[in-house]
């Protein structure tokens, strides 16, 4: 068994250099975290859907993230940046929220 981790988020065409995801529970967003090189921001969308996994278990798949905001950093040759994008509930700060809830998504 060989794990072969992956991020996929619209647009970004290179492997992420770091990546972490921090679950929250309640109505706060989690917090993705991407550290990519700079050039690769061009073409990103700023919202879609954020899948990662390890080859081997099913992967994850967070519908309607946002990118919240983007930091500069420094990588082992070159700049890069930081995204920090958040879950579907960065939208749950601009009003009410209704839905469909605990309720298991479809799979293929």
């Amino acid at each position: 068994m060989t794990f072969t981790p992956f991020v996929r988020w619209p647009g970004l065409a290179v492997a992420p250099r770091h990546f972490t995801y921090t679950c929250t529970h309640g109505s706060g967003p989690g917090v993705a975290t991407l550290v990519v090189p700079e050039g690769a921001v061009a073409g990103m969308a700023a919202e879609g859907d954020l899948t990662f996994g390890d080859g081997v278990n099913p992967p994850v798949t967070l519908r309607r993230c946002r990118i919240d905001s983007a930091d500069p950093v420094s990588l082992p040759g070159g700049r890069g940046v930081s995204l920090h994008i958040r879950d579907r509930r960065w939208a749950w700060q601009f009003g009410g929220v209704s839905g469909f809830y605990n309720q298991r998504d479809n799979f293929p």
